[in-house]
C-alpha cells in the first residue's frame, strides 16, 4: 500500500510542477509584451514579436494545461492565423513562436502520459507482489496452524499429567 501512495504522490507532484511551470510560462510571456509594447519601437516598429493578443495565447496555454486537446488545437490555429501576414498569408509569414510552443506543450504532455504509464506499471508490479506474499503468509499460517495446535495440546496433556501427579502427591 505504501508504494500505492508514493505513485500517487509521484503524480501529484508531476502535476503540481506542470502547473508551476505554465503560470512561469504566463508570468514570463506577461512580461515580455509588456516590454515589447513599451520599448521606443514597440511592438508594431521592426518587431517580429507575437502579434497575437495575450488573452488567446493565455487561452491556449490554460486549455492545453487542463488537456483539453481539442480546445487547444483551436486556440493554436487562432495564434497561427493571427501571425500570418494580412497580404501574403503564406506559410513563411508564420512566426514560429506558437508552433515551438505547441512542440514543447506535446512533448510535456508525452512526457507526463509516459510518467503516469510507468506509475501505473510499478503500481501493478508492486500490487502483485504484495498480493505474492499475502499468498505466501497466508498459506504458510494454514501449514503452521495444525502444528502450533498439536503443540497446545501436548502441552495441556503434559501440565495435566503434572498436575494429576501433583494432586496424587498431596492426598
Amino acid at each position: 500500500m505504501p508504494t500505492i501512495v508514493k505513485a500517487l504522490n509521484n503524480c501529484i507532484a508531476a502535476s503540481t510542477a506542470a502547473n508551476t511551470a505554465f503560470d512561469n510560462f504566463f508570468a514570463l510571456n506577461a512580461a515580455l509584451l509588456k516590454g515589447a509594447a513599451s520599448s521606443p519601437g514597440g511592438l508594431a516598429n521592426r518587431s517580429k514579436g507575437f502579434r497575437s493578443s495575450f488573452g488567446s495565447l493565455a487561452g491556449f496555454a490554460f486549455a492545453l494545461k487542463t488537456f483539453n486537446l481539442n480546445v487547444a488545437f483551436v486556440r493554436l490555429n487562432s495564434l497561427i492565423a493571427a501571425n500570418r501576414g494580412p497580404v501574403t498569408r503564406s506559410a513563411s509569414s508564420i512566426s514560429l513562436f506558437p508552433l515551438a510552443l505547441a512542440l514543447a506543450a506535446f512533448v510535456a504532455f508525452v512526457a507526463f502520459a509516459a510518467f503516469v504509464a510507468f506509475a501505473a506499471l510499478v503500481v501493478f508490479v508492486a500490487l502483485i507482489i504484495v498480493a505474492s506474499f499475502a499468498l505466501i503468509v497466508a498459506l504458510a499460517a494454514l501449514t503452521a496452524a495444525p502444528a502450533v495446535a498439536m503443540t497446545f495440546a501436548e502441552r495441556r496433556a503434559k501440565v495435566k499429567r503434572l498436575l494429576k501427579a501433583l494432586v496424587d502427591l498431596l492426598l
